[in-house]
């Protein structure tokens, strides 16, 4: 925003922006592939990592809706006496002016996963070159905060398919992703559970 004098061979660094205050929400998510059958061999379930982003939305509201360049973004939070401690590092692409940015804390460890494939059943009509399978599984989290957290269960499905039945709604976000928010209580559990049919090209 301003010009700055540089002697011979001096090194400088200009601030590119500042936004102080924008408004940032934490979101909770786990990811999984409903293709991925490892899960089956553990009768309890597999440990999914439950990560942690901050997301803010890059428009003029915010005082910025200036485009943001690919690179590494450093989180910094003042603790009780104020002094800065580094949070972690996350890497962006480019963002263009309205988008919303995500920036990972990486797994937290008060908040865990664990996902357990409960049926699957898999049929191939002889006279198609598409096979149609379906899927039940739960998802069972567990919260160890003393405040009620909601986390976002994202599922990846291959092919055509179709949300049978669930005990969260669940929302098509893309053409090959489901989702879910899960709100887990306090020092308490919660259990997605779930039956989705597929089907894919031979």
């Amino acid at each position: 925003p301003g010009s700055f004098d540089l002697m011979p061979n001096q090194v400088m660094q200009a601030p590119f922006l500042e936004a102080p205050n924008i408004a940032v929400r934490k979101e909770y998510r786990i990811v999984r592939s409903l293709s991925d059958d490892e899960d089956t061999v553990d009768p309890d379930g597999l440990s999914i990592p439950v990560v942690a982003n901050l997301i803010f939305k890059n428009d003029e509201a915010q005082r910025m809706g200036r485009q943001l360049p690919t690179g590494t973004v450093r989180l910094y939070q003042a603790d009780e006496t104020g002094v800065l401690r580094f949070l972690g590092e996350d890497q962006i692409a480019e963002s263009a002016s309205g988008m919303e940015v995500r920036l990972g804390l990486g797994a937290i460890s008060d908040l865990t996963a664990k996902w357990r494939t409960t049926d699957h059943k898999l049929n191939e009509p002889s006279s198609t070159r598409r096979s149609e399978e379906e899927k039940s599984f739960e998802v069972t989290l567990i919260n160890r905060k003393d405040c009620l957290l909601t986390v976002h269960v994202q599922v990846d499905v291959q092919g055509d398919w179709t949300l049978l039945s669930s005990n969260f709604p669940g929302i098509k976000e893309q053409a090959h992703t489901l989702g879910f928010q899960v709100p887990v209580p306090s020092k308490g559990h919660a259990k997605l559970i779930c039956r989705v049919r597929s089907q894919t090209t031979r």
